[in-house]
C-alpha cells in the first residue's frame, strides 16, 4: 500500500546533457513478502527502511538501514514475510549525480548503508509527502526535499571522516609513545616526558595508551626496562648496579624492589636461578 507519492517528473527527450531532476519521491508500507525484481531502472532510487526486514541483493536490511540503486544496475529487494518492509525513497536523475552522491559519502562501493538518523527519517517523509503540490513548484520542491536527505548525508559522512581521522591521530600518538619508550627507558623519564614528545598532556595520553594497549604507560615503560633487566643480568660481569643504571634505575635498591615485585624474586636470585638452570642443563642434572 502505498501511503503517499509525489508527483513524477520526467526529463526532456532528446537531451545529453541532463539537467539534475528529482523525479519522485514517496513513502510505502510494503505488502507482506513483496519483491521487486530483477530488474533495472533508468533512474538513481535511494530507499531508507523506516520499519520491518528484508533483502536487498542477498543483504539483510531492516529499521536503519537504506539502499542505493543505480541506473542500468541488476537489483531485487524484498519483504519480509512476517516483517514486512516500510521505507522512504526518491528518484533522481542528471549532470553531475556521481559528485553529488559521493559528496555526502554515497558510491557503487556502499550501496547498502547505515542512517543515524533514522528516527527522523519517518517524521520528515511524512512532512514532504503530505503537500498536495496544489499551490507550489513540484520541480523546486522535490529538489528542496533531496537537499534536506542529503544534509543528513552530509553530516554523517564528515562526522564519520573526523571519527576516522581522530582515530588515526591516537594511533599516531600511541605509536609515538612506543618507540620514544622503547629508546628512551635507559634514562629517567617519566609519563610527562612521553606525553611532551608527543605534544599531549600526560591525562590524555594515559588514556588513549590504555584504550589502545589495554594498559598505561607507566606500565609498560616498567615492562620494557623489566624484560631488557632480565637480559642484561645473563651477563655475568654485569653488577646489579651497572643493571639499574643500564634501564633507567639510579637507586640500585628501588630497582631491586621494583624487579622483585614485578618478577616475583630479587635480581641476584634470579640471575642465581638462571646460572643454576643453564648448568644443569649444560651436565644433564635434573
Amino acid at each position: 500500500m502505498i501511503v503517499d507519492i509525489l508527483n513524477r517528473m520526467a526529463v526532456k527527450n532528446g537531451d545529453t546533457d541532463y539537467e539534475f531532476n528529482i523525479y519522485s519521491m514517496g513513502l510505502e508500507s510494503t505488502a507482506y513478502g513483496k519483491t521487486v525484481g530483477p530488474c533495472v531502472r533508468s533512474k538513481y532510487v535511494i530507499h531508507y527502511v523506516i520499519d520491518g526486514k528484508g533483502m536487498f541483493d542477498d543483504i539483510p536490511i531492516g529499521r536503519g538501514d537504506g539502499f542505493l540503486i543505480c541506473p542500468n544496475q541488476l537489483h531485487k529487494y524484498l519483504s519480509d514475510t512476517e516483517s514486512p518492509l516500510k521505507y522512504g525513497w526518491i528518484s533522481f536523475f542528471g549532470y553531475g549525480t556521481e559528485d553529488i552522491l559521493r559528496d555526502v559519502g554515497l558510491t557503487l562501493n556502499n550501496q547498502v548503508f547505515k542512517c543515524d538518523w533514522i528516527e527522523k527519517l519517518e517524521s520528515i517523509f511524512e512532512m514532504l509527502c503530505r503537500d498536495k503540490l496544489n499551490d507550489i513548484d513540484v520541480a523546486q520542491y522535490l529538489k528542496g526535499c533531496f537537499y534536506i536527505l542529503m544534509s543528513f548525508h552530509k553530516k554523517a559522512y564528515e562526522d564519520s571522516k573526523n571519527s576516522l581521522k581522530a582515530k588515526s591521530l591516537i594511533k599516531e600518538h600511541v605509536s609515538t609513545a612506543v618507540k620514544y619508550i622503547n629508546d628512551n627507558y635507559c634514562k629517567k623519564i617519566s609519563v610527562e616526558d612521553v606525553a611532551a614528545e608527543c605534544f599531549i598532556s600526560a591525562h590524555y595520553l594515559s588514556n588513549i595508551f590504555k584504550r589502545e594497549m589495554g594498559f598505561s604507560p607507566q606500565h609498560y615503560i616498567l615492562d620494557v626496562r623489566i624484560k631488557r633487566a632480565k637480559e642484561l643480568i645473563l651477563i655475568e660481569k654485569l653488577s646489579i648496579t651497572d643493571i639499574a643504571n643500564s634501564v633507567g634505575y639510579s637507586d640500585v635498591l628501588a630497582f631491586s624492589k621494583i624487579f622483585k615485585k614485578a618478577v616475583g624474586v630479587s635480581p641476584r636470585s634470579y640471575r642465581e636461578d638462571i646460572l643454576h638452570n643453564n648448568a644443569a642443563r649444560l651436565f644433564g642434572i635434573k
